[in-house]
C-alpha cells in the first residue's frame, strides 16, 4: 500500500455506525468525517472544526480495521460501505485521490456526502463513487450557497446522486422553488429527500403545515419525493 503522506487531511473522527440521513438510513457504514466546511449554514450541528492530520495510508488502516469488525466476509445483506462526510470531503480531493482506488479495490461501496458545491473536486473522484448524497442549500439558511453551482454538480453526478434539502421555519418558498426547477431541469427522476431539520429531542425545527406545502410543491415537479428527518438524533446515535 504506497499512498503519499503529503496527501492527509484533517480527520474529526472515524467511527461505525448506521446512516441516519437521506435514501439509504438504516445502513451499516464506517463514517470518516473531515473537518472543515467551504460553506456556513444556520442548522448546522455537525462538530468539524477540529480534528487530528491523518495521511492516507493511517486513515485507511483504520477504516480497514472497522470493516473487518463490522461486516463478515460471508455477510450477504450487508456489504462493506464507506461514508466520506464533514465537514465538506472534496476540500480533501488529494486525500480522497488516495483512499478511495484501495477502497474499490477492496470492494467497499464509496459513499459520497456533499454540499454540492465543488463539481470540479468531484471530478477527480467520481470514477470511485458509488453513491452521492447532495445537498442543495438555500437561502437564507445557507448564505454564501449558490443554486448555479449545485446545477452543475448535480449534472456531473446525476446518475449516482439523490438529492436532500434541509428545511427549517425560516426556510425560503422562493428558493426552494428554484431548487425544484433546477433538479427538474436536469430530470424529474432524481431522488428528493426533504429533511426537516431536528433537534436532539427528535423535534423538528419546521411547522408542520410548512412541510406539508413544501412536500406538495417538490411532488407537482418530481417524481420521486420524500421527507425524512434526521433518524440518527431520533435513535440517539453518532
Amino acid at each position: 500500500m504506497k499512498l503519499k503522506p503529503e496527501s492527509s487531511a484533517k480527520i474529526s473522527e472515524i467511527f461505525f455506525s448506521f446512516q441516519g440521513e437521506g435514501l439509504f438510513a438504516g445502513k451499516p457504514q464506517v463514517f470518516v468525517r473531515f473537518s472543515g466546511c467551504n460553506l456556513s449554514c444556520s442548522y448546522c450541528d455537525t462538530y468539524h472544526k477540529s480534528g487530528k492530520d491523518m495521511t492516507p495510508r493511517a486513515a485507511l488502516l483504520e477504516i480497514l480495521g472497522l470493516i473487518r469488525n463490522h461486516f463478515k466476509s460471508n455477510n450477504k445483506i450487508f456489504k462493506p460501505s464507506v461514508a466520506f462526510t464533514g465537514g465538506e470531503p472534496l476540500l480533501r480531493a488529494d486525500f480522497l485521490s488516495a483512499v478511495l482506488p484501495e477502497l474499490k479495490k477492496a470492494g467497499v461501496k464509496v459513499y459520497l456526502e456533499t454540499n454540492g458545491i465543488l463539481f470540479k473536486e468531484y471530478a477527480r473522484v467520481s470514477g470511485y463513487v458509488d453513491v452521492v448524497a447532495m445537498d442543495i442549500k438555500l437561502m437564507p439558511d445557507c448564505k454564501n450557497s449558490s443554486l448555479a453551482l449545485h446545477r452543475q454538480f448535480l449534472k456531473a453526478c446525476r446518475k449516482k446522486a439523490f438529492v436532500k434539502i434541509v428545511l427549517t421555519d425560516k426556510t425560503a418558498r422562493a428558493e426552494f422553488v428554484k431548487a425544484l426547477s433546477l433538479i427538474a431541469g436536469i430530470s424529474k427522476k432524481v431522488s428528493l429527500v426533504l429533511q426537516p431539520a431536528t433537534g436532539q429531542n427528535g423535534r423538528l425545527g419546521i411547522k408542520p403545515a410548512r412541510l406539508y406545502e413544501f412536500t406538495r410543491l417538490a411532488r407537482e415537479k418530481l417524481n420521486n419525493v420524500y421527507v425524512l428527518p434526521q433518524m440518527h438524533k431520533i435513535w440517539n446515535i453518532r
